[in-house]
């Protein structure tokens, strides 16, 4: 997997990306193709006619890049601007390619989009905005970042359950959910169980942050919303067969600090209704894996505690019992805090 920096002045599409910034990708798998085909310019002064992508003549917009251009490990690179319904955007978009919806099969693989570079901005100036309709369905070995994604209804990332995928340095604001991850429909699939990344990024005013429905970690995100919810981990499907796959990730997981897969943590949970919901309706004796060590957590609410014999805790670690208790805590340090 290619994904260093270096300059993007060549300004034509180059066999090799130019647009990351050290260190993106930073957690998809490295069988992932992201990264390794070129790089496509979008802007709102661009053209889909008369554009070729080339950072001096881009396209107008992300639709037309998606449905006619890409081919895997492409990067789409977005210059500063609003793209919506008035600029010529079609919503939902598929990094999948066209017409995808309804299998998890994707046309396209590895497939980047990209802002803001500076990961601090989170995606300011860099602003997707779907109205009422579901924004941007992901595909496998996707990765996005420094975007701003605004809409009045639906979800502004969809994420199907089979598919590795990094969301990271955006900001979601006004959105129902911020991140919805899809549930596996089967026992075993035959594909291995996949995770989404979820790093440096800022929910504000969501009804839900993330809504997931297969594994996650998470490090460094602020959830922020007045009256809404930080994440939701809905866990009700049989388990996979964990002998079939690397790393024995047979199980799915919410890490949100302090996992086997990497300590995590420094996520701040600031929301109106509760910071942590985990819902389960695994067969009994099937265990799912919970943990948030070292983060940030002020709700109004408490969190709900899902019954011992649904989750398989981390007893050794000290702070999830605070986390899946009535008291919600402010004392794991390693939070940012709330402002």
């Amino acid at each position: 997997m290619s994904c260093g920096g270096g300059s993007a002045s060549d300004g034509g599409l180059g066999a090799n990306p130019s647009v990351f910034p050290a260190g993106l990708p930073e957690a998809l798998p490295m069988e992932c193709n992201t990264g390794s085909g070129s790089d496509i310019y979008v802007s709102n002064t661009g053209d889909d006619n008369t554009g070729d992508g080339s950072q001096g003549n881009p396209y107008a917009t992300i639709t037309h890049v998606l449905t006619n251009v890409a081919v895997d490990g492409d990067t789409v690179q977005l210059t500063a601007g609003t793209y919506d319904s008035g600029s010529g955007e079609s919503f939902p978009l598929f990094m999948e390619g066209p017409g995808n919806e309804d299998n998890n099969i994707p046309l396209l693989t590895g497939i980047s989009i990209v802002g803001d570079l500076t990961a601090a901005n989170q995606g300011a100036r860099f602003v997707i905005n779907s109205g009422g309709s579901n924004t941007l369905r992901a595909t496998q070995c996707a990765l996005i970042t420094g975007l701003t994604f605004e809409n009045n209804n639906g979800n502004s990332i969809i994420v199907p359950p089979e598919y590795n995928v990094e969301i990271n340095s955006n900001t979601f604001d006004t959105v129902a959910s911020g991140v919805a991850i899809n549930e596996t429909s089967a026992e075993d699939s035959g594909v291995p169980p996949s995770v989404t990344y979820i790093i440096n990024n800022v929910f504000i005013d969501n009804l839900t942050a993330v809504k997931a429905g297969s594994s996650i970690m998470a490090r460094d995100n602020d959830f922020m919303s007045a009256a809404g919810v930080g994440v939701r981990v809905t866990f009700n499907k049989v388990l996979f067969d964990p002998g079939k796959y690397a790393m024995g990730l047979g199980k799915r997981f919410a890490d949100l600090g302090g996992g086997s897969l990497g300590s995590w943590g420094g996520n701040s949970f600031c929301n109106g209704s509760s910071d942590f919901i985990a819902l389960d309706a695994t067969p009994s004796g099937q265990f799912h894996e919970l943990i948030a060590k070292d983060n940030y957590w002020t709700g109004v609410s408490a969190v709900n505690e899902p019954s011992q014999s649904q989750f398989d805790y981390d007893t050794e670690n000290a702070n999830i019992q605070r986390v899946l208790t009535t008291t919600v805590t402010t004392d794991n340090s390693l939070g940012d805090g709330c402002s």
